[in-house]
């Protein structure tokens, strides 16, 4: 449950990041930050934005959004996630509203910590938002890759599957590889290199 004012038991890291929303169009604040973090999340390991919660504190404020404004929402949402390139199934990703408690356990109207899932993605291409900017989630940031950081995500994500297809190999065929198996991965590996322009 989540009560206003107080602390819930969950810090910012990989997965979780909290936004504090203090203008006057809640709607705008999320829908121009969404996609950023979505996008983040997907070029690591998945994750959640929770909307209405302090990230100096992690203390429930939430977000005051009523019927109409909360549908607007979903629909503002979905619109910036369609525009993450390349395109993902829609329907991955989640838009939850929880209820904020006042202090006689009551839920509050119309006031939400909103939350944004995103799974991880398993492809090895790297996703950008509608402004072609492309970032990561580390340890309770969102960082921004620039020229020579996107080369490298590219290249540890492409060793990364390079690796798991010389495992799945190795178990379908038992431990001793031929050097001929060993040179198709290396043949693939390299292909991947040249098709992402490496």
């Amino acid at each position: 449950m989540m009560k206003l004012n107080h602390s819930i038991n969950l810090e910012e890291d990989y997965h979780s990041e909290f936004k504090e929303i203090k203008g006057a169009n809640p709607i705008n604040t999320i829908k121009n930050l969404v996609d950023e973090y979505a996008v983040a999340y997907l070029n690591s390991e998945g994750g959640s934005i929770f909307f209405g919660i302090q990230d100096s504190d992690q203390h429930v404020v939430g977000v005051r959004l009523d019927v109409p404004q909360r549908d607007k929402l979903r629909k503002e949402v979905s619109n910036k996630l369609a525009n993450i390139q390349p395109k993902i199934d829609p329907t991955v990703y989640r838009l939850e509203f929880h209820a904020v408690y006042g202090s006689d356990e009551q839920p509050i109207l119309n006031l939400y910590v909103v939350q944004v899932k995103v799974p991880p993605s398993n492809s090895i291409r790297l996703h950008f938002t509608e402004s072609n900017e492309a970032f990561v989630k580390t340890n309770g940031v969102k960082q921004k890759l620039t020229g020579p950081q996107v080369q490298d995500w590219i290249m540890r994500r492409l060793e990364s599957a390079r690796e798991d297809l010389r495992s799945e190999v190795e178990r379908a065929m038992g431990s001793e590889l031929s050097r001929i198996q060993i040179d198709i991965l290396d043949t693939i590996a390299a292909s991947q290199l040249r098709s992402a322009g490496i």
